[in-house]
């Protein structure tokens, strides 16, 4: 296994329905919602936001009055506080699945590469197709098809033609290219 980094999932998917469905935020205010949008983009990148207003007002870039203010219960509904930080279960759970599912693709591209690997070492010098044993009697396709051109080009040619076919095979002979 590689030593590279994997990047975290640059971005989450939000359902705006539901969110403004959602009683908590319905009733915030524009100043709460503000906070609250601000508190899970910090949560996204950073995993998480300090419970020490100070810390969080300086991150959010406002002054602490303003955080106390709106740092409501309906604020506080979506996130959880574990040792002094705040964090967002709902987008922790979201980075979890987008995580599993990357390292599930990975682990399927990489079985599938083995597979693919293994398949051409043991074929190589092999024919690609089986091929069909004849009997002594039987002919393959292209023997069939040749007997058949060439039984075709000796109708054509044969003097067994009627005097009228006969004509305009040597008419069509003599003429000139368009």
């Amino acid at each position: 296994m590689s030593n590279r980094k994997v990047r975290p999932p640059p971005s989450y998917q939000e359902y705006p329905s539901d969110l403004l469905a959602n009683r908590h935020y319905a009733l915030m205010t524009l100043s709460e919602r503000g906070l609250f949008d601000i508190m899970r983009k910090q949560c996204w990148v950073n995993r998480s936001v300090p419970t020490n207003m100070a810390e969080l007002a300086k991150i959010i870039g406002c002054n602490v009055t303003e955080v106390e203010d709106n740092l409501s219960p309906h604020v506080l509904h979506f996130f959880i506080e574990k040792d002094g930080e705040y964090i967002s279960p709902e987008l922790d759970d979201y980075r979890y699945n987008q995580e599993e599912r990357r390292r599930k693709q990975a682990e399927g591209g990489k079985k599938g590469g083995i597979s693919n690997q293994t398949n051409i070492k043991s074929n190589q010098g092999k024919l690609k197709h089986n091929l069909k044993h004849l009997r002594r009697d039987e002919k393959s396709g292209d023997d069939s098809r040749r007997e058949e051109i060439e039984s075709l080009e000796s109708d054509i040619n044969n003097d067994s033609l009627s005097e009228d076919l006969r004509k305009w095979r040597d008419d069509y002979d003599q003429a000139e290219p368009f």
